[in-house]
């Protein structure tokens, strides 16, 4: 919202004036990262988080700026097995989405659902893990990738990303 990210830098040129106007937004706070740009179909989300009430729990959803307008997220009891993370990806509203919608490649299902399975073992199994959250997962010719997370550390309430 802030200008922080900068894509399409096409050359040295671009990424100077980029890294620059960045920058100068920080105001000597934060550090930089540069990384290469994949092209993605669309973007999903999912993440976990130990809930006061029920506990640990995972989340898939919508991602990327669909996260904000659409609130399209589901959640389940951690640890999931294969078979409930393939029902928890059925449950978006967006479902329509993830099977080639428009000619985009399909999601590749089983690899979204072991993504979604081995997050919710880690922070099930991990009770210093508050919550982790990964947005965008992007997804490219059908292939699931984490773009971005985050996670929440509940003894040291340390935020790595």
């Amino acid at each position: 919202d802030v200008g922080l990210v900068k894509l399409r830098i096409a050359d040295q040129r671009d990424l100077d004036e980029a890294f620059q106007d960045v920058r100068k937004k920080l105001e000597g706070r934060g550090r930089i990262l540069i990384q290469s740009q994949i092209d993605t179909d669309f973007e999903l989300s999912a993440g976990f988080l130990r809930d006061a009430q029920f506990g640990p729990c995972v989340m898939f959803g919508l991602g990327g700026i669909f996260s904000e307008i659409q609130q399209d997220v589901r959640f389940a009891l951690a640890p999931i097995r294969h078979s409930e993370a393939l029902k928890l990806m059925d449950q978006i509203r967006g479902k329509k989405m993830l099977t080639g919608f428009r000619g985009v490649t399909p999601l590749k299902m089983d690899a979204m659902a072991d993504l979604i399975v081995r997050l919710s073992h880690l922070g099930a199994d991990n009770p210093d893990i508050e919550q982790i959250d990964i947005n965008p997962v992007a997804i490219t010719s059908g292939n699931p990738v984490a773009v971005d997370a985050t996670m929440i550390l509940r003894s040291e309430g340390i935020h790595l990303k």
